[in-house]
């Protein structure tokens, strides 16, 4: 069997068909190695732009920094869990303000600074339930 497998092969480098088909897997490994390169850098630079764009910097985020820096005391303040009250105490050293919820019973709670979301100012309950 591998003496008839032998004079196959040499029939066929007789033929020239060997030197075929040398030729061709030589240019299939030639584009093969050029397109590895292009296969390999181009997921590599979709990530690198979807990275960049969930990174940048929001313009809310800054502002709401500014806000969260200026905050005074009587200013009115939204948090995270949805309690609208007036800042009442502010404790930078400590990074955390104390926060007026009811008028009538004079209620405080104390919230982190992180916790505020929106600054109201002067804007009354009313005129943000009308920016809805």
């Amino acid at each position: 069997m591998f003496d008839s497998l032998m004079m196959v092969l040499a029939q066929l480098e007789q033929d020239g068909a060997a030197t075929e088909s040398s030729e061709i897997a030589q240019e299939a490994a030639a584009e093969a190695s050029g397109g590895g390169l292009f296969q390999f850098l181009l997921p590599m630079m979709a990530a690198m732009l979807v990275i960049m764009l969930l990174m940048r910097p929001k313009k809310g985020d800054q502002q709401l920094k500014q806000q969260l820096a200026d905050l005074k005391k009587n200013d009115r303040v939204v948090t995270a869990g949805g309690i609208i009250g007036t800042v009442s105490q502010i404790r930078d050293d400590a990074n955390y303000v104390t926060v007026r919820i009811d008028e009538s019973t004079n209620a405080k709670m104390q919230i982190v600074k992180t916790s505020i979301v929106k600054v109201l100012g002067d804007e009354k309950v009313g005129d943000l339930e009308k920016s809805k």
